[in-house]
Order: C-alpha cells, then sequence, then structure tokens
C-alpha cells in the first residue's frame, strides 16, 4: 500500500474519526481531488469508512448496520442511474444471478414483479425482492460478510454447481487496464469466478469512481465480460478499450 495512504490510515485510527481539512493539513501539498480519491480507494480496501466530511476509523463502527449504510448512500445518484438502466435486462422467465454490491442491491430494490428464478448471496438485495410475489429466490448459503451484508464459501460453490445462468449481474471493487475486474475477498472471488463460467450473459455494474483502482483479486478481464453498465461519466480512453475488447457499454 502506498506509504501516504498508510499515514491516512494511522491518522484515522489513532483519533477514531478525522475530517476532510485535518487530512489536507497532514498533505498539503496534494489536491482535494486526490485526497478524495485515497479516501475512496481505503473506504473500498475496508481500512476505513468515508464518510460526510472526513472519515471513521472500523473500530468505531458499532455493528455492520452503520457500515453497510454508508456504503449504500454512497454515489447514490450514479449507482439510481446504473440500476434503472440494468432494468432492461432484467427479462421474465429467466435464470438471473445478483452478485454483491449496493448497486445490485439498488437493482433488486426496484425489480418487477414477474417472474423468474434469482439465485443471491447478497443479503441486501434478498431483503429489497421479499416484497415480489413471482419470482423464486435462492439464497446461497456459506459465511456471512459482516462488512459487505454478502454470503459466499465453498457452499455457496456446491449450491451453485449445477445451475445454468441466463444473465449475471456483477458488482465490482474497481477496474484497471492491467489487472482487470477486482474484488477484495477470496470467496467472493472465487463465486464470482464460477459463475461467469455458468452465465450466458455477464454484465458489470460499475460507477466512473470504480475505474483507475483494482483490489486483491481479480475476477475477470475485459474478454470474460459481455457489457458493463455505468453512470455515463467513464473516460473516453476506457470506453475505447472496452469497445476494442469486445465490451458492450451502456
Amino acid at each position: 500500500m502506498h506509504d501516504r495512504k498508510s499515514e491516512i490510515i494511522d491518522l484515522v485510527n489513532q483519533r477514531g474519526q478525522v475530517t476532510f481539512k485535518e487530512i489536507r493539513d497532514l498533505f498539503p501539498d496534494l489536491s482535494e481531488m486526490t485526497i478524495r480519491r485515497d479516501l475512496e480507494a481505503l473506504d473500498r480496501e475496508h481500512a476505513l469508512v468515508r464518510v460526510h466530511g472526513g472519515a471513521r476509523s472500523i473500530g468505531t463502527i458499532v455493528g455492520s448496520e452503520d457500515l453497510f449504510r454508508n456504503r449504500a448512500v454512497s454515489h447514490m445518484e450514479e449507482k439510481s442511474t446504473i440500476a434503472q438502466k440494468a432494468l432492461h435486462y432484467i427479462i421474465p422467465g429467466y435464470i438471473i444471478f445478483f452478485d454483491s454490491g449496493s448497486t445490485v442491491a439498488e437493482l433488486a430494490r426496484i425489480l418487477p414483479d414477474e417472474q423468474m428464478i434469482i439465485f443471491t448471496g447478497n443479503i441486501s438485495a434478498a431483503l429489497e425482492m421479499a416484497r415480489l410475489k413471482k419470482p423464486v429466490i435462492h439464497i446461497i448459503g456459506g459465511r456471512l460478510d459482516v462488512q459487505s451484508l454478502c454470503v459466499s464459501d465453498s457452499c455457496s460453490l456446491d449450491m451453485l454447481n449445477d445451475v445454468n445462468i441466463n444473465y449475471a449481474f456483477f458488482g465490482v471493487t474497481g477496474y484497471s487496464e492491467r489487472r482487470g475486474f477486482t474484488c477484495g475477498k477470496e470467496d467472493e472471488y472465487r463465486l464470482k469466478k464460477m459463475v461467469i463460467g455458468k452465465s450466458d450473459k455477464v454484465i458489470v455494474l460499475m460507477d466512473s469512481s470504480k475505474a483507475g483502482i483494482s483490489s486483491v483479486y481479480t475476477y475477470a478481464m475485459d474478454e470474460d465480460i459481455d457489457m458493463v453498465i455505468s453512470d455515463g461519466n467513464l473516460s473516453p480512453k476506457l470506453l475505447e478499450r472496452f469497445g476494442q475488447n469486445g465490451v458492450e457499454v451502456l
């Protein structure tokens, strides 16, 4: 991890909560944009919690509710835009997989009450779909990650081993040209890899803040993905790259 990010983590852990100004004072030569990107990256890596006006240490969070709520409201407008676009690819009668992530949960929130079969380990998405009468919803088994409120381990793989999936909707921690689509947990990585291999169409829901960021595990490269649904703010260079590699961008 970059020394600057390590210093930010140390500061947040020492004080419990710091303001954006306090971080600026520590790094007076950095632009506001760079600091904001650092905080967003550290939040995705679960090294701290990005809050309005600054950041909090993981240790100050009581339980997981505050942590997930913070992630759910981060970039809410972008997530809503992406979910509305993705809704066009929810086809009645299909077998669908919903991955982890708050953008996927937002898609589940606006899902129409139509006949389909849905598999997910995303507990927040499952709760959003509890209002629906027509879909058959399967929650895959495994260990609960209290930070992401998602379930994944060998039990998840066993349950999906003989399942054929039409459309799979994935979240992403980060994307970079070198490392592709990445996530931060080994269990999630294994689950994503397996589902990609069993799906007719692989769709990644990715807001533009995820571009240029990489996490621990690469679960897919461009050639593994059929479509990226984003907020309309991806760079021209990235759009060109996706186009050259056969990835449709919506």
